[in-house]
């Protein structure tokens, strides 16, 4: 009975980690510079589409996770949208917008769920 009830502590310690991770502003990590500096300067100011998980920080601030790096920290971007993303909390979406490499965020011009 103690090694169902540790493995079920330690189960539950490890998601409310995850949680908190996702839900901390500077666990979510830009891709990386060298990225951002290869695209040319007329592809930042089209329209691009991301797909991905969208998720509420501690803030208030909205972001599409995108991935995990390899330490399990989530990767993406945020946006720069409220009333639209609400309802997509914690679902796979589809988010077009124009992307800002400068602050790592997506001026969104539409979601639609995946």
């Amino acid at each position: 009975m103690t090694f169902k009830k540790s493995t079920l502590f330690s189960g539950l310690a490890a998601l409310a980690f995850a949680v908190a991770l996702c839900l901390s502003p500077t666990a979510l990590h830009a891709q990386t510079q060298a990225q951002h500096h290869a695209a040319p300067a007329h592809a930042q100011k089209m329209p691009h589409s991301f797909t991905g998980t969208m998720i509420q920080l501690k803030d208030g601030q909205f972001a599409l996770v995108m991935g995990h790096g390899p330490k399990g920290q989530p990767q993406g971007h945020f946006l720069n949208v409220t009333k639209k993303a609400k309802k997509y909390i914690g679902k796979k979406v589809k988010v077009t917008g124009k992307f800002n490499p400068a602050d790592n965020t997506v001026k969104v011009t539409s979601i639609q769920p995946k």
